[in-house]
């Protein structure tokens, strides 16, 4: 068994000297992370400025339990993710962690109401609160018109606001937002990061991933990379 880690004050996400090595050819090897260290706290407004080329993909994964690290000591909400079982991960990235896509993946004959309940269908969600929850959170990004329209009919803004809606729905305790306003106009991301503020009052810890300063700047907090280190 894992075991648990007394509680420390409001600290959602604690990650110790992570390191990622990944096997080249042979004998070489790559760090796409190296002695990186990171404290979430609950309610944080969060971005982290991140160059290209310098683990970004590979942090985010780490953090999202879909990659485990070469070494690392990972502590969510007081307990330690490092020796969980993959069934066990899985388990507590659905309750606690959802993901914003930079592509937003969407499924693209499927009708926005939809896109947003299908996380809950396969949570076992009733159908009928699924659907009321779905609306809800359409509601929060202003798409409570567009409950019938498929992806190709949304503007790029749009698509990005569905994706944030098919991520609230599941009331997770930390929002991960990769790139969130990427490929969209001024007007437009302004809208996004101002749909993360109005989650983040709401007491949604947000974590924005960004290579912009300006949209860094519309966060609480800024943490920036350099040689993988986090500062």
């Amino acid at each position: 068994m894992n075991k648990k880690v007394e509680k420390t004050g409001k600290k959602m996400i604690e990650l110790k000297n992570i390191i990622k090595t990944y096997k080249i050819w042979k004998d070489q090897t790559f760090d796409a992370l190296k002695w990186v260290s990171l404290d979430i706290m609950e309610w944080d407004f969060l971005s982290i400025m991140w160059p290209s080329w310098s683990g970004k993909s590979t942090l985010m994964n780490i953090i999202w339990m879909l990659d485990d690290a070469t070494q690392w000591d990972y502590i969510l909400k007081w307990e330690e993710i490092n020796n969980l079982s993959d069934g066990e991960q899985t388990k507590i990235r659905w309750e606690n962690i959802w993901f914003v896509f930079q592509n937003y993946s969407l499924i693209p004959r499927m009708k926005v109401l939809k896109q947003v309940m299908t996380p809950m269908i396969y949570a076992w969600v009733n159908r009928k609160q699924a659907k009321q929850r779905a609306i809800n959170a359409l509601a929060k990004v202003w798409l409570e018109d567009k409950l019938t329209s498929k992806p190709d009919e949304l503007s790029w803004g749009q698509k990005q606001r569905v994706a944030i809606a098919r991520a609230i729905v599941m009331e997770p305790a930390l929002i991960l937002a990769d790139e969130p306003t990427w490929a969209l106009d001024t007007k437009t991301w302004e809208e996004v990061m101002n749909i993360f503020s109005e989650l983040n009052k709401e007491w949604k810890t947000i974590v924005v991933i960004t290579h912009e300063p300006d949209i860094a700047n519309l966060t609480k907090k800024i943490v920036t990379v350099k040689d993988w280190l986090l500062t």
